[in-house]
């Protein structure tokens, strides 16, 4: 099997998954059956996909699945926790499956679905789950298949009349097909299976895997008979005989495979010189030309163009500079020429390496779900503003953190629902799962409207600990900020979710790690918001280059409170401070502290700040402010504790990039 058909398929298969929970997650939580259509519509495509690539027991438990969500669809059966639980069931072991792929190639033979496929059974009417079993469908014969009867008819007619265009449609394979019914599946992937109004041979047949005959199927579209071709023949070993355009009357007894068109409007020509495997106007190429508007492409390929770019941006301002010194007028135009394009195609890579929030938001309605459940309360979960754009390198780090908040917010802040009425409020508690731009930061907040911070008891906790001194006199923020200490915690009874001390403090770092920061607001009995601030990308940044002894270093810009000269210090605990906006804030000398010589005095005081934190860099000179590319830093240079990384400026030389977090420590 490809390497690369696999991986399109792992890929695919899990954006399908995620689809199938969101869809899951909405049709509880809003009672919507419109969200069944997309629950369905991943579901077979799933099935379809795992047909072709001949993994058996994913293809078997989305049949199974299917026959529970058609009649959902249908309506036969209602919406209820039992149905909605054995297609979550169905999932996580679809999901089990696809990392079984991932890992292997293969699906792993001895996990067993009995008791999977039991469920989705059982979650169906029994004479439902009977007539939906392997066995019956293996049974089946295309003789034994019954025509559409008069409410399919009448949806038919209702069809023609919006507007839409039915197509009977015969298909068949090639004598050397191996796999026709994958060779069918290929084809409903490509289109909008709901769309497809009758199939014949019905599912069971098909969804046999032995059925090699000619299948009949009425198709509705708002496209030309001629697009509706063309996606029929990018699929090879499959034969279409004839495409038969319906206007007027149907009965059916004439949706046999074997009648003849009614009221044809056009006919493919099945013969080898026909058109039947070629677009037929420019509409078509134009559907074309959408289909493969786009590609998947790998992130590592990304990162080197990035890198690329940043070389290419590197040598631009070197021609600039030698053409400054030699003022050519020709050499001029080109240099002007190149800076525009140079930065038109920075701004474009750096814009490949957004992605929105939604591919981490996703994943949390059903983690939440189950905690609430879990934990015996009652949830109403939003999430707001997941098209909210970011750093894929931060994306692909954020999600532990959003989940400890998540978590932390449902265990510790929402109330139980007795406790909830109690207090006057309604039993569903509100969690918030919010995100929005400002500049170039991106805000993430997760708010809940349950019992607020005891302050007074985080302080006797803490005081239990040894945090904090029995006589100290704390704000309101430096009380929040000690939720963030290693090891806090105000659970007395230690469960899966919370009371082993590990949580905010984690989060705090790693979003400390990200170039973030994180604030708490929060009303004793009314709720409390947590809200994380992050650089809308790592791969640029803003920074302030100053002079270290005879070497340049790179400040990040937001981690800057104010810059001044200095003038006067004093000796406060031992330690060299100034006075600054009426506080005092000690101060670090960078010269000695990074061993650098030079000649000249520290001129200069940058004032960083991490949340109330203040901390006064001294330095020789501020030079200018700059958007710079972010390098690593090579592995032995990592366990320095005052860098972050390294940037090439436009004169090729290489400038540290200080990390302010260390400093304010």
């Amino acid at each position: 099997m490809s390497k690369e058909y696999l991986s399109m398929f792992i890929d695919e298969t899990r954006e399908h998954l995620q689809a199938w929970s969101d869809g899951l997650m909405e049709m509880e939580r809003a009672g919507d059956l419109a969200t069944i259509a997309n629950v369905f519509r991943a579901a077979h495509t799933i099935k379809g996909m795992a047909m072709t690539m001949g993994f058996a027991r994913m293809s078997d438990i989305t049949r199974h699945a299917e026959h529970l969500l058609e009649d959902l669809r249908q309506q036969r059966i209602a919406v209820s926790p039992t149905v909605i639980s054995a297609l979550l069931h169905a999932l996580d072991m679809l999901e089990i499956l696809v990392d079984a792929v991932a890992d292997s190639g293969e699906e792993p033979p001895a996990l067993t679905m009995s008791q999977t496929l039991q469920e989705l059974a059982n979650a169906l009417a029994p004479e439902l789950a009977v007539a939906s079993s392997p066995d019956a469908s293996a049974a089946a014969s295309p003789a034994d298949g019954e025509f559409p009867g008069p409410e399919t008819v009448a949806v038919l007619r209702t069809v023609i009349d919006s507007g839409r265009l039915i197509y009977r449609i015969r298909l068949g394979f090639t004598k050397d097909c191996l796999m026709p019914m994958a060779r069918f599946a290929q084809w409903l992937q490509r289109i909008d299976q709901d769309d497809v109004l009758y199939v014949h041979p019905d599912a069971s047949v098909l969804e046999a895997g032995q059925y090699a005959g000619d299948i009949m199927v009425l198709l509705a579209s708002t496209e030309d008979r001629a697009i509706v071709e063309s996606v029929l023949a990018e699929i090879s070993e499959l034969v279409v005989h004839s495409i038969t355009e319906w206007t007027d009357a149907l009965q059916p007894d004439a949706l046999s495979p074997t009648a003849p068109p009614l009221q044809a409007t056009a006919t493919v020509d099945p013969s080898p010189g026909g058109d039947s495997h070629r677009p037929m106007n420019g509409q078509s190429e134009q559907w074309q030309q959408k289909r493969g508007s786009t590609i998947r492409v790998d992130t590592q390929k990304l990162d080197q163009l990035m890198s690329l770019v940043s070389e290419l941006v590197i040598d631009k301002t070197r021609l600039e500079r030698i053409q400054s010194d030699i003022r050519h007028s020709g050499l001029s135009e080109t240099v002007e020429h190149l800076s525009a394009l140079s930065g038109q195609l920075q701004e474009l890579i750096m814009s490949t390496r957004l992605v929105p929030l939604q591919t981490v938001f996703s994943r949390f309605p059903r983690m939440m779900r189950d905690t609430a459940q879990q934990l015996g309360k009652l949830l109403d979960f939003i999430i707001e503003g997941e098209a909210t754009e970011l750093d894929r390198a931060v994306v692909e780090q954020i999600g532990d953190p959003i989940m400890h908040m998540l978590r932390n917010a449902l265990d510790h802040g929402l109330e139980p629902p007795a406790e909830r009425i109690a207090d006057g409020k309604l039993p569903t508690g509100r969690i918030v799962l919010r995100a929005f731009a400002s500049g170039n930061h991106v805000f993430i907040e997760v708010e809940d409207d349950g019992k607020g911070l005891d302050l007074q008891r985080i302080v006797a906790r803490a005081m239990d600990r040894g945090l904090v001194d029995r006589h100290s006199a704390l704000s309101d923020p430096q009380i929040q900020q000690l939720l963030f200490a290693p090891g806090f915690t105000t659970t007395d009874t230690v469960s899966d979710l919370s009371g082993r001390g590990v949580g905010l403090d984690v989060v705090k770092i790693k979003i400390e790690s990200l170039s973030g920061k994180i604030d708490i607001h929060s009303e004793l009995g009314k709720g409390t918001r947590f809200t994380v601030r992050l650089p809308m990308t790592l791969a640029i940044m803003a920074g302030l280059l100053v002079r270290i002894g005879d070497n340049p270093y790179l400040i990040p810009v937001n981690s800057i409170a104010e810059t001044a000269v200095l003038k006067t210090t004093q000796a406060v605990n031992g330690r060299e401070a100034v006075t600054w906006r009426g506080r005092v804030v000690h101060v670090i000398r960078a010269r000695p502290l990074f061993a650098e010589s030079g000649q000249g005095t520290e001129r200069h005081i940058v004032f960083l700040t991490r949340g109330e934190r203040v901390t006064g860099l001294v330095v020789d000179e501020l030079l200018s402010q700059s958007e710079v590319v972010v390098k690593s830093l090579d592995n032995r240079l990592t366990a320095i504790p005052y860098f972050s990384g390294a940037t090439i400026l436009g004169d090729g030389e290489v400038a540290l990039i200080v990390d302010p977090n260390a400093f304010v420590e």
